[in-house]
């Protein structure tokens, strides 16, 4: 059987080239693609400057995200106001994440990969992604390692995505309408 597993990168990253799977090193992407080594198949990874990319592909580091949290270190660090973090955070998604979703569906569509041919495809990446993914490279329909109603970036503070292996012949098929829990 033919597998295809789609996974986030991370916006936490090394600071020198090396390969995608150890360019990333969030809590997420670390929990995602532990995930998809167990699944087998093959695995490409989702980022927003490279598109999808194998995880021995050897990469630059980049600063480039459809969803960056810059204006929560501010916050953190006490240099801005969560009032401001809210502004501002709503400004720059009016500009940047239009340009960004641009850059990214252009080399989702060089990469021409699709999941057409697998038998099965897996993924999990954050809804800023699918959207594009589905117009792109999703098909025909795919099981969502990552919607189970807690928000994907809560997910890694639990054990759901290493229960998900015990039940990947459980998740439905479909697109991102039909896997949303209503």
């Amino acid at each position: 059987m033919r597998t295809l597993t789609i996974i986030s990168c991370s916006n936490q990253k090394r600071d020198y080239a090396c390969r995608a799977d150890e360019m990333y090193i969030g809590p997420f992407f670390t929990k995602l693609y532990n995930l998809a080594k167990r699944i087998g198949g093959d695995i490409y990874i989702s980022s927003a400057w490279y598109g999808l990319i194998t995880p021995d592909t050897i990469i630059e580091p980049y600063d480039f995200g459809i969803w960056p949290p810059y204006e929560d270190r501010l916050v953190q660090k006490g240099i801005i106001s969560p009032e401001t973090r809210k502004s501002m955070s709503r400004k720059r998604r009016k500009w940047r994440n239009p340009i960004v979703e641009n850059v990214y569906k252009c080399k989702l569509t060089q990469s021409g990969i699709t999941n057409e041919n697998y038998d099965v495809c897996y993924v999990g990446v954050s809804e800023y992604y699918i959207k594009a993914l589905e117009e792109i490279v999703l098909v025909k329909p795919y099981k969502n390692l990552t919607l189970g109603g807690m928000g994907m970036f809560n997910l890694c503070r639990s054990n759901y995505l290493e229960n998900q292996y015990n039940k990947l012949n459980e998740l439905p098929f479909g697109f991102r309408k039909t896997h949303i829990k209503k």
